[in-house]
């Protein structure tokens, strides 16, 4: 009966397929980020030690002055999205 509904709930509109379907290019690409990132320490770690030490402050400081930014579009996104699925165009440009 939960393998039934599962199927069920896997090929219906807005399901678990659908949903599968749209995450895969945000799984790849930040998939492919995190490995860009353990390669470059990597090869940082070969060249000194101090260059991978000052990588880390580096790094937090990058995602410290980027979060606000991000967070933002992130929370602007979800208004754009409702607004242009509910065919209220009007209200996209001062949401944003």
């Amino acid at each position: 009966m939960r393998l039934a509904a599962l199927a069920a709930r896997w090929r219906a509109e807005g399901g678990y397929g659908e949903l599968l379907r749209l995450a895969i290019p945000l799984i790849l690409s930040t998939g492919s980020w995190s490995l860009q990132h353990f390669v470059d320490r990597m090869f940082l770690a070969w060249y000194s030690p101090e260059s991978i030490a000052a990588s880390t402050p580096a790094g937090i400081l990058n995602y410290t002055l980027m979060s606000p930014f991000i967070g933002t579009a992130g929370f602007v996104s979800t208004f754009v999205a409702q607004y242009h699925w509910a065919d209220r165009p009007e209200r996209i440009g001062p949401t944003t």
